[in-house]
């Protein structure tokens, strides 16, 4: 990070030239040299809390999108106070939970959200149209009341390959000259905050993920089994366990060989997935055998869930490179209760003796 005494000036929201004094600002954001010892998000609130005043904005945003799993993983977010009080009133909140699952449901119907822009009249209508649920007579009198005019979007760190992020800013004026410009001047403190969120994320990732399937890998699947059922105790409903093996998975590889074994594992993993509820999870524990966690859930209806995926896998036919593959799956399910409570390990030896029960009996089955 480089500082000078160079000032420059942009118009201010009231029409008044404001100066910027990037001395001031670097000196405000010194900490980011000292990220490694420093809590980075404080760091990027900062920088949001900064322009917010400096735009003298309604809303800012800051969001960062991983392109590999095409997932949101990160916002910072300041709102002015009678904003807040507004959008409060209208049953909104400004929680980081709620500001990142606004992002993504604005993302999923509009991409464009995060395409360099400035946005207003229709086009601003319909981003908010789809944060206020479509609700058109809510719609209008919101950006009413709020006064909400312009929608600010600024994409950062362009050249990433990994990772998109974006500011928006939201203002009750027409877009100014020199609010860009005043935003880029922060790229070099936003860098290094940012790089230290991929940072984390990288890290993250590799540790607890299978770098093929993309699902949590077996030990962070362990850890997750552990989480929910320290939770029975508390809320005393029970919790499903599923241990899964893709059947002859030996024979796809020796037949068409390994490369379409991975695109095989990585189908499945797939399929598993779109099955489940969010708070369901998947892992890969080890070659073709998979670990399932239904958290709250008797053995009924974990039956029943299990029997819908086992037919889904039964049902797909896989594309791979030597052509479309079939495959099926067998399962073994347990279950604990608060009145039977098992640990981690009784739990999956239960349900890996359901698993070989169902292989012994002929595979592509389910064992409960």
């Amino acid at each position: 990070m480089r500082s000078g005494d160079d000032t420059s000036v942009s118009t201010g929201p009231d029409g008044a030239s404001a100066p910027l004094d990037m001395n001031a600002d670097l000196g405000l954001f010194y900490q980011l040299l000292q990220m490694v010892d420093g809590d980075w998000s404080d760091s990027i609130q900062g920088i949001c809390d900064h322009i917010r005043e400096r735009f003298g904005a309604l809303i800012v945003v800051l969001s960062v999108l991983d392109k590999t799993f095409n997932e949101f993983i990160y916002t910072a977010f300041t709102v002015s106070a009678e904003t807040e009080q507004r959008l409060s009133r209208d049953g909104s909140r400004f929680t980081p939970e709620s500001v990142l699952a606004d992002i993504k449901r604005i993302y999923a119907e509009n991409n464009a959200i995060l395409d360099y822009g400035i946005y207003h009249g229709d086009i601003l209508q319909s981003f908010a149209s789809i944060y206020f649920r479509h609700d058109r007579e809510r719609t209008v009198r919101m950006l009413t009341e709020m006064r909400m005019r312009t929608l600010f979007v600024i994409p950062l760190l362009e050249t990433n390959r990994n990772y998109r992020c974006t500011f928006h800013v939201i203002t009750d004026h027409d877009y100014e000259s020199g609010e860009k410009e005043f935003i880029s001047q922060y790229s070099a403190q936003l860098n290094v905050a940012l790089e230290i969120v991929f940072l984390v994320r990288e890290l993250y990732t590799k540790a607890t993920h299978d770098c093929l399937t993309k699902l949590f890998n077996r030990k962070q699947g362990h850890l997750m089994l552990e989480r929910d059922l320290e939770r029975i105790p508390r809320n005393r409903q029970p919790l499903a366990l599923a241990m899964m093996d893709i059947d002859h998975f030996k024979r796809i590889n020796d037949t068409h060989g390994h490369p379409v074994g991975d695109e095989v594992l990585q189908a499945t993993a797939a399929l598993l997935s779109e099955g489940l509820r969010k708070c369901d999870v998947v892992a890969r524990y080890g070659g073709e055998e998979f670990m399932l966690i239904l958290p709250d859930t008797d053995l009924p209806h974990a039956a029943e869930v299990i029997r819908r995926l086992r037919e889904k896998i039964e049902r797909a036919s896989v594309a791979t490179a030597a052509g479309p593959v079939s495959l099926t799956a067998s399962f073994g399910i347990a279950v604990t209760t608060h009145d039977r409570p098992l640990d981690a390990s009784a739990l999956i030896a239960e349900a890996d003796r359901k698993l070989y029960l169902a292989k012994q009996n002929g595979r592509n089955r389910v064992e409960c």
